[in-house]
């Protein structure tokens, strides 16, 4: 009976069939952080796209007269972007007689979904247009 113990357990001993398992699972945490860091940078990038269009589109509806105010700028620019965000800084200014400039900024960590990169990325997301005023 202990001979086929020992036949057993050096058999078990030399066997290589659970290597990959136990590979796998040591690399499956490596993998799973860059694929969180993936979608949350394909986030960031598209939010910010989204809040670069709407800029544009409250700026051309400046230009043509549509808005009247910077503050109607502003409140068109928060209510359009207000599903990416609670907390959007907005500022429109005139820069200079004729042309409008507005700027967004949007912490980089609302635009993310699994916020597992959030202590990395503590930056601000911005998005910047400027646009001639058509009299």
């Amino acid at each position: 009976m202990l001979k086929r113990r020992s036949h057993i357990a050096t058999r078990f001993a030399q066997q290589q069939d659970g290597t990959a398992t136990v590979e796998g699972v040591l690399w499956l945490p490596l993998f799973i952080m860059f694929f969180c860091l993936a979608v949350d940078v394909s986030l960031v990038f598209f939010g910010q796209n989204q809040m670069h269009h709407v800029v544009q589109d409250a700026n051309r509806a400046m230009s043509v007269g549509r808005l009247k105010t910077e503050a109607e700028v502003e409140d068109y620019i928060r209510t359009k972007l207000a599903a990416l965000s609670e907390d959007i800084e907005v500022e429109t200014v005139e820069v200079e007689p004729g042309r409008v400039q507005s700027t967004v900024r949007i912490q980089a960590s609302d635009l993310m979904a699994t916020r597992f990169t959030t202590p990395l990325i503590g930056a601000k997301v911005s998005a910047r247009s400027s646009h001639l005023i058509e009299y």
